[in-house]
Protein backbone atom coordinates (compact mmCIF):
# COMPACT_ATOMS: atom_id res chain seq x y z
CA UNK A 1 0.00 0.00 0.00
CA UNK A 2 0.70 3.83 -0.27
CA UNK A 3 1.59 4.25 3.67
CA UNK A 4 3.46 0.99 3.58
CA UNK A 5 5.61 2.55 0.94
CA UNK A 6 6.10 5.70 3.11
CA UNK A 7 7.08 3.84 6.17
CA UNK A 8 9.65 1.88 4.04
CA UNK A 9 10.97 5.03 2.60
CA UNK A 10 11.47 6.78 5.98
CA UNK A 11 13.03 3.71 7.57
CA UNK A 12 15.36 3.33 4.72
CA UNK A 13 16.01 7.23 4.74
CA UNK A 14 16.99 7.02 8.59
CA UNK A 15 19.10 4.11 8.16
CA UNK A 16 21.48 5.67 5.37
CA UNK A 17 21.78 9.10 7.43
CA UNK A 18 22.65 6.87 10.58
CA UNK A 19 25.14 4.75 7.89
CA UNK A 20 26.84 8.03 7.23
CA UNK A 21 27.08 9.80 10.54
CA UNK A 22 28.40 6.37 11.65
CA UNK A 23 31.01 6.11 8.63
CA UNK A 24 32.45 9.66 8.87
CA UNK A 25 35.60 10.33 9.71
CA UNK A 26 36.79 11.37 13.11
CA UNK A 27 37.45 14.72 12.62
CA UNK A 28 34.25 15.66 11.64
CA UNK A 29 32.80 14.20 14.52
CA UNK A 30 30.94 16.93 16.79
CA UNK A 31 33.80 18.74 18.73
CA UNK A 32 32.43 19.68 21.64
CA UNK A 33 34.88 18.48 24.31
CA UNK A 34 33.47 17.90 28.27
CA UNK A 35 36.05 18.63 30.87
CA UNK A 36 36.38 19.18 34.93
CA UNK A 37 37.96 22.18 35.05
CA UNK A 38 38.43 25.04 37.49
CA UNK A 39 36.58 27.78 35.21
CA UNK A 40 37.33 31.58 35.51
CA UNK A 41 35.38 34.33 34.39
CA UNK A 42 36.69 38.13 34.76
CA UNK A 43 35.32 41.87 33.72
CA UNK A 44 35.92 45.31 34.11
CA UNK A 45 33.84 47.03 36.53
CA UNK A 46 31.87 50.23 34.81
CA UNK A 47 33.10 49.79 31.44
CA UNK A 48 29.51 50.51 29.70
CA UNK A 49 29.62 53.29 31.50
CA UNK A 50 33.36 54.32 30.68
CA UNK A 51 32.38 53.83 27.02
CA UNK A 52 29.95 56.61 27.43
CA UNK A 53 31.99 59.21 28.93
CA UNK A 54 35.51 58.17 27.25
CA UNK A 55 35.95 55.57 24.38
CA UNK A 56 39.44 55.73 24.08
CA UNK A 57 40.10 55.16 27.64
CA UNK A 58 37.77 52.51 28.13
CA UNK A 59 39.47 50.66 25.02
CA UNK A 60 42.79 51.43 26.48
CA UNK A 61 41.57 49.50 29.31
CA UNK A 62 40.17 46.47 27.81
CA UNK A 63 43.64 46.25 25.59
CA UNK A 64 45.49 46.09 28.59
CA UNK A 65 43.00 43.61 30.56
CA UNK A 66 43.37 41.30 28.13
CA UNK A 67 46.93 41.61 27.21
CA UNK A 68 47.67 40.69 30.83
CA UNK A 69 45.64 37.92 31.47
CA UNK A 70 46.64 36.46 27.57
CA UNK A 71 50.44 36.32 28.94
CA UNK A 72 49.62 35.40 32.85
CA UNK A 73 47.28 32.51 31.36
CA UNK A 74 50.57 31.77 29.09
CA UNK A 75 52.44 31.65 32.64
CA UNK A 76 50.09 29.51 34.32
CA UNK A 77 48.98 27.00 32.10
CA UNK A 78 45.25 28.66 31.64
CA UNK A 79 43.42 28.58 28.39
CA UNK A 80 41.23 31.67 27.10
CA UNK A 81 38.19 29.93 25.50
CA UNK A 82 36.12 33.50 24.93
CA UNK A 83 36.71 37.18 25.01
CA UNK A 84 33.04 38.70 25.39
CA UNK A 85 33.08 42.89 25.26
CA UNK A 86 34.40 43.49 28.70
CA UNK A 87 35.07 40.03 29.99
CA UNK A 88 36.58 36.75 29.81
CA UNK A 89 35.84 32.92 30.11
CA UNK A 90 38.91 30.66 30.60
CA UNK A 91 39.62 27.41 32.25
CA UNK A 92 42.23 25.67 33.98
CA UNK A 93 43.30 21.82 34.78
CA UNK A 94 44.34 23.21 38.12
CA UNK A 95 42.77 25.18 40.98
CA UNK A 96 46.03 26.10 42.26
CA UNK A 97 46.71 27.83 39.01
CA UNK A 98 43.89 29.49 38.45
CA UNK A 99 43.91 31.02 41.81
CA UNK A 100 47.58 32.34 41.39
CA UNK A 101 47.32 33.50 38.41
CA UNK A 102 44.33 35.58 39.35
CA UNK A 103 46.08 37.08 42.28
CA UNK A 104 49.17 38.07 40.30
CA UNK A 105 46.27 39.35 37.29
CA UNK A 106 45.00 42.02 40.28
CA UNK A 107 48.25 42.87 41.29
CA UNK A 108 49.10 43.86 38.29
CA UNK A 109 45.83 45.35 37.26
CA UNK A 110 46.80 48.17 40.35
CA UNK A 111 49.81 48.87 37.90
CA UNK A 112 48.51 52.65 35.89
CA UNK A 113 46.28 52.61 33.93
CA UNK A 114 44.45 50.88 36.92
CA UNK A 115 41.99 48.41 35.31
CA UNK A 116 39.43 47.74 37.91
CA UNK A 117 38.73 43.93 37.00
CA UNK A 118 36.47 41.05 39.03
CA UNK A 119 37.03 37.49 38.66
CA UNK A 120 35.01 34.58 39.56
CA UNK A 121 36.44 31.02 39.90
CA UNK A 122 34.60 27.59 40.43
CA UNK A 123 35.53 23.80 39.96
CA UNK A 124 33.26 21.84 37.64
CA UNK A 125 32.29 20.51 34.28
CA UNK A 126 32.36 22.64 31.49
CA UNK A 127 31.88 21.54 27.64
CA UNK A 128 33.47 23.46 25.24
CA UNK A 129 33.87 23.40 21.17
CA UNK A 130 35.82 26.18 20.29
CA UNK A 131 32.60 28.72 19.78
CA UNK A 132 30.26 27.79 22.51
CA UNK A 133 30.67 26.58 26.02
CA UNK A 134 28.19 25.10 28.03
CA UNK A 135 27.72 23.69 31.72
CA UNK A 136 26.95 23.19 34.91
CA UNK A 137 30.15 24.42 36.48
CA UNK A 138 29.94 27.27 34.21
CA UNK A 139 26.82 28.72 35.54
CA UNK A 140 27.90 28.71 38.51
CA UNK A 141 31.53 30.49 38.27
CA UNK A 142 29.28 32.79 36.04
CA UNK A 143 27.25 33.88 38.77
CA UNK A 144 29.94 34.34 41.04
CA UNK A 145 32.34 36.91 38.96
CA UNK A 146 29.45 39.40 39.53
CA UNK A 147 29.66 39.46 43.16
CA UNK A 148 33.33 40.08 43.07
CA UNK A 149 34.27 43.24 44.23
CA UNK A 150 36.51 45.41 42.07
CA UNK A 151 39.86 43.87 42.28
CA UNK A 152 38.96 40.94 44.03
CA UNK A 153 38.71 37.13 43.58
CA UNK A 154 36.16 34.86 44.55
CA UNK A 155 35.82 31.58 44.90
CA UNK A 156 33.51 28.78 45.41
CA UNK A 157 33.80 26.02 47.86
CA UNK A 158 35.12 23.46 45.86
CA UNK A 159 38.38 25.51 44.82
CA UNK A 160 38.45 26.61 48.37
CA UNK A 161 38.73 22.91 49.18
CA UNK A 162 41.50 22.62 46.89
CA UNK A 163 43.64 25.71 48.07
CA UNK A 164 43.56 25.42 51.43
CA UNK A 165 46.58 23.16 52.34
CA UNK A 166 48.82 25.83 50.48
CA UNK A 167 49.82 28.27 52.91
CA UNK A 168 50.41 31.00 49.76
CA UNK A 169 47.04 31.33 49.27
CA UNK A 170 44.70 32.28 51.89
CA UNK A 171 40.89 32.93 51.89
CA UNK A 172 38.08 33.95 54.10
CA UNK A 173 34.44 33.25 53.85
CA UNK A 174 32.27 36.03 53.03
CA UNK A 175 29.06 34.33 53.11
CA UNK A 176 26.14 32.20 51.87
CA UNK A 177 24.37 33.30 48.72
CA UNK A 178 21.87 32.47 46.57
CA UNK A 179 23.07 32.29 42.72
CA UNK A 180 20.53 32.41 40.18
CA UNK A 181 19.39 29.12 39.08
CA UNK A 182 21.39 27.62 41.41
CA UNK A 183 19.61 25.55 44.27
CA UNK A 184 20.81 25.81 47.89
CA UNK A 185 22.66 28.39 48.89
CA UNK A 186 26.68 28.45 48.00
CA UNK A 187 29.38 29.79 50.27
CA UNK A 188 31.63 31.85 49.20
CA UNK A 189 35.67 33.15 49.78
CA UNK A 190 37.39 35.71 48.92
CA UNK A 191 41.08 35.46 48.24
CA UNK A 192 42.89 37.50 51.12
CA UNK A 193 46.73 36.82 50.04
CA UNK A 194 49.34 39.34 50.51
CA UNK A 195 49.11 41.99 47.51
CA UNK A 196 45.20 41.43 47.36
CA UNK A 197 42.79 44.37 48.55
CA UNK A 198 40.93 43.50 52.29
CA UNK A 199 37.30 42.74 51.00
CA UNK A 200 34.62 45.32 51.61
CA UNK A 201 31.56 44.05 53.48
CA UNK A 202 29.56 47.19 52.53
CA UNK A 203 30.03 46.57 48.99
CA UNK A 204 28.55 42.31 49.51
CA UNK A 205 25.63 44.32 51.55
CA UNK A 206 24.97 46.62 48.43
CA UNK A 207 24.76 43.40 46.52
CA UNK A 208 22.53 41.25 49.22
CA UNK A 209 20.24 44.62 49.61
CA UNK A 210 19.93 44.50 46.23
CA UNK A 211 18.99 41.10 45.09
CA UNK A 212 16.53 40.88 48.25
CA UNK A 213 15.17 44.24 46.53
CA UNK A 214 14.80 42.15 42.88
CA UNK A 215 13.38 39.23 44.41
CA UNK A 216 11.13 41.18 45.90
CA UNK A 217 9.84 43.19 42.77
CA UNK A 218 9.87 39.65 40.97
CA UNK A 219 7.29 37.82 43.77
CA UNK A 220 4.75 40.89 43.80
CA UNK A 221 4.74 40.62 40.33
CA UNK A 222 4.10 36.97 40.46
CA UNK A 223 0.84 38.02 42.58
CA UNK A 224 -0.02 40.34 40.53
Amino acid sequence: SLAFAFAFLKFLSLSLSLSLLLSLPSNMEPKFKRQLAAIVFTDIVGYTHLMHINEDQALLLRSRHRELLIDLHKKYGGEVLQFFGDGTLSIFHSSVNAVECAVEMQIEYKKEPEVPVRIGIHVGDISYDGVDAFGDGLNVAARIEPICEPGGVFISERVFEDIRNHAWLQAIHVGNFQLKNIAGDTPLYAISSKGMAPVSYTHLDVYKRQEEKLSHVMFSSMRD
